[in-house]
């Protein structure tokens, strides 16, 4: 009996000592189920079997009895301990594969929390690229539209430079051909033959040089008229002007103030310049002393009034006040 309970107080002391065991894995069920089916065999056989024995007899078998279901349950217990152990092994197995797969879905949440920053990083980048694609296109826009609007200035400026360019020619070839009538008309002069024509050539000199003056100092109003930029300086010029029309004689004072249609082809060329011409517009402007001399006397207002405590240095300031707006004066 002390061999039995020895070995039985061992393997409690073994079951006792195993740890990390989990808390689903229970076994006393089948342990207990075990022991009854033994146990009612055992009673099975025993009343199949029975025989009276003396009270020795009885202690012995007894005693044997005990010692076989000892060893019965020592056997389970240690078939079961076995079983534990193997399950504990497994769960050893499983939590290191639990372990690896934790850690592989760790490292991969990283692998995606970066590629989703990339991926921000590259929306962002994507949008500042689209941001400045959308200004250079403004620009693009913006610098077509004012290249477009000078070369339609530009235009019209050559067409506005050729016409008077045009003017300006047949204006020259007048000239010359009044020039060599003139030239004409005073070698006609100086050859002392009776010839009509010679005579009647001869006889209107002063007429040609007073054409051809009036036809000088119409194209130089026209070059002048033509170099202004202004509607209204050409306006004033031609009011200035003390020449006339050498075709129709119409002064050019009265062709600045009232440019209307006299029929004259030299006139409409004045009136083409003057409706080429553009028009000024005026700013308003102020007097720069003006406006330095009124902020000069505030100043000196206020310096006087901040001074005002003492009289004779108030006094001396605005009589340097006076002075000055004297000499400015």
């Amino acid at each position: 009996m002390a061999d039995v309970s020895n070995t039985a107080s061992s393997i409690e002391n073994l079951l006792a000592g195993i740890e990390d065991v989990p808390d689903d894995i229970d076994f006393s069920d089948e342990i207990d189920k075990e022991l009854m089916e033994d146990e009612d065999a055992a009673v099975l056989d025993a009343a199949d079997n029975y025989e009276p024995y003396t009270a020795e007899s009885v202690r012995l078998e007894d005693t044997e009895e005990a010692s076989a279901e000892w060893k019965d349950r020592f056997s389970q217990f240690k078939k079961s301990l076995g079983q534990m152990q193997d399950k504990k092994s497994e769960i050893s197995r499983l939590k290191k594969k639990m372990w690896r797969m934790k850690q592989k879905q760790m490292g991969l949440m990283s692998q995606i929390n970066v590629q989703q920053n990339d991926i921000k990083l590259k929306e962002e980048r994507i949008e500042s690229l689209q941001n400045e694609l959308r200004e250079a296109n403004q620009s693009r826009i913006t610098s077509e539209q004012a290249a477009s609007r000078n070369e339609e200035t530009a235009t019209s400026l050559r067409a506005i430079i050729s016409s008077k360019n045009r003017d300006i020619a047949v204006l020259e070839r007048q000239l010359a051909e009044t020039a060599r009538r003139l030239a004409l008309a005073t070698a006609c002069k100086k050859v002392e033959e009776p010839a009509l024509p010679c005579e009647s050539a001869s006889s209107e000199p002063e007429d040609e040089e007073s054409r051809l003056e009036a036809l000088e100092n119409f194209v130089s109003v026209v070059r002048s008229l033509s170099s202004l930029t202004s509607r209204d300086e050409a306006t004033h010029m031609l009011m200035m002007s003390q020449g006339t029309c050498f075709h129709c004689g119409r002064k050019l004072s009265e062709m600045g103030s009232n440019p209307d249609d006299c029929g004259c082809s030299y006139c409409s060329i004045l009136r083409n310049i003057l409706k080429d011409t553009p028009v000024e517009v005026k700013k308003s402007t102020v007097d720069v002393s003006v406006l330095l001399l009124f902020v000069f006397i505030v100043l000196s207002i206020a310096l006087a009034i901040f001074v005002y405590n003492w009289r004779d240095e108030a006094f001396y300031v605005l009589s340097d006040v006076k002075e000055r707006i004297k000499l400015i004066f």
